[in-house]
């Protein structure tokens, strides 16, 4: 039990760290540009639980589940790996354009983000470029 509590602190620590990060205005190189799409908050006014609450993308039997996402400017978004195949979130852009890349995801792991403008996020698993592919549209 302990275990989880720690987990927990330190993945609510690494968020705090992050998050003001991201939505400070960093540089280019630690916010993903958006590749197409956007436009506002079409529903108005999002609570700060509602988007800090954020998603969860899973990773397994060698896809990202859902490969459509919808999140909110500043909600974290995860994703989790739950087979024994490393695999990685790599944006799906020229690599010189290329700003959000993870290292090899193991199993049990996950990689997190929080974007900063609205658009969509097109990516891929660099180690199966063929078979994995995904989007999150931030709005």
């Amino acid at each position: 039990m302990r275990t989880v509590a720690r987990r927990r602190s330190l993945a609510l620590l690494t968020t705090a760290a992050v998050v003001p990060l991201v939505l400070g205005g960093c540089s280019k190189k630690d916010e993903p540009a958006a590749t197409g799409g956007g436009g506002g908050n079409a529903g108005g006014a999002t609570s700060t639980a509602a988007v800090n609450q954020g998603i969860t993308i899973t990773i397994n039997n060698f896809a990202f589940e859902p490969q459509d996402a919808q999140a909110k400017v500043g909600q974290i978004v995860t994703w989790k790996n739950e087979q024994l195949a490393n695999h990685t979130v790599t944006e799906d852009v020229p690599a010189e354009q290329r700003n959000m890349k993870s290292d090899k995801i193991g199993q049990g792991q996950t990689y997190q983000i929080s974007f900063s403008k609205p658009g969509t996020y097109k990516y891929i698993c660099s180690v199966h470029p063929d078979k994995m592919k995904g989007t999150v549209t931030v709005s």
